[in-house]
């Protein structure tokens, strides 16, 4: 494929199958023709802004019709709607968030005048099966073992927990880290019984919370085949493993601990993937229409 203005083309070795109105059209319908291994000249004028597609003569008809259902193929996809995520169709819910800090910041105040408070409230597995203690995946996510703990999983929780109540709204968002992260810790306790096991700490809450993000992508991907690209859709993954790698652990037995953390966030993407199914925050552009840009691109 050649640009040019000045070089004069033999008509007896060239035909002419298209006019295109910029040069990035005439590129994109020479490339179909390359790839059907023609050759091919885009013709350019001095006088005119029009840009020529050129072929040998006898290869003319299939290339007419290999770029007819390029074409068609193109103003098909542009005739669907351009669904854009409502990602950031809700506010980031910092009312909750600083709610959630301020409970955090109370249970571990208190846990340090009633130390008592942590031996009833931690997740254990022992108590969980054989003492039907069920709150205590629950009220496990509320203790910690001490301030760096506690600042550490604020911190992380900032960014994931507000993402998930842009996707999700706020109080539906955080039911679910909530709860994911509560049968994170159940799960956990169930898998190692009749082994003593004993867990505190909101990391399983924020672990939910990524895999919820996760769980939101992939669903909008598939439900409304839209564009995203998978580094957003595994970017909850690996954000995942920094948070595991800046938290470590704060149990005896650090496998156990990565348990809840994984459990979390498989909970996460499930609930979050069943959430993206059903959501309605999905706002479709110009009443589902091209865009300039796009319309361009096929004149």
């Amino acid at each position: 494929m050649d640009d040019s203005s000045d070089n004069t083309l033999d008509e007896e070795n060239w035909t002419r199958v298209g006019s295109y109105q910029d040069l990035r059209s005439a590129q994109d319908h020479a490339l179909v023709v390359l790839a059907m291994g023609l050759p091919c000249w885009i013709e350019v004028f001095a006088d005119r802004p029009d840009h020529d597609l050129l072929v040998n003569p006898e290869s003319s008809e299939r290339v007419l019709m290999e770029l007819r259902e390029y074409d068609a193929e193109m103003q098909e996809q542009l005739a669907r709607p351009v669904m854009e995520l409502g990602s950031f169709a809700h506010s980031p819910g910092w009312g909750a968030y600083f709610l959630w800090l301020l409970v955090l910041i109370m249970a571990h105040r208190l846990q340090i005048q009633h130390p008592i408070l942590v031996e009833l409230g931690a997740s254990s597995s022992l108590e969980l099966i054989e003492g039907n203690q069920w709150w205590r995946p629950f009220t496990a996510l509320f203790f910690h073992a001490d301030v760096e703990h506690l600042l550490g999983n604020l911190l992380s929780g900032l960014f994931f927990t507000t993402l998930v109540a842009s996707s999700l709204g706020a109080w539906r968002g955080w039911l679910l880290i909530l709860t994911c992260g509560t049968l994170g810790n159940a799960t956990t306790c169930i898998l190692v019984y009749p082994a003593a096991y004993q867990s505190i700490g909101a990391s399983t809450a924020v672990f939910a919370a990524l895999g919820i993000l996760s769980g939101v992508g992939v669903a909008w991907m598939l439900r409304f085949r839209t564009q995203i690209p998978w580094l957003r859709v595994i970017a909850p993954i690996l954000g995942g493993i920094i948070v595991l790698g800046m938290t470590g652990s704060g149990a005896p037995d650090g496998n156990t601990d990565i348990m809840g953390h994984v459990f979390g966030f498989v909970f996460g993407v499930i609930t979050g993937a069943l959430a993206g199914s059903l959501s309605e925050t999905i706002s479709c552009k110009a009443n589902c229409g091209t865009s300039k840009a796009e319309s361009d691109a096929l004149t």
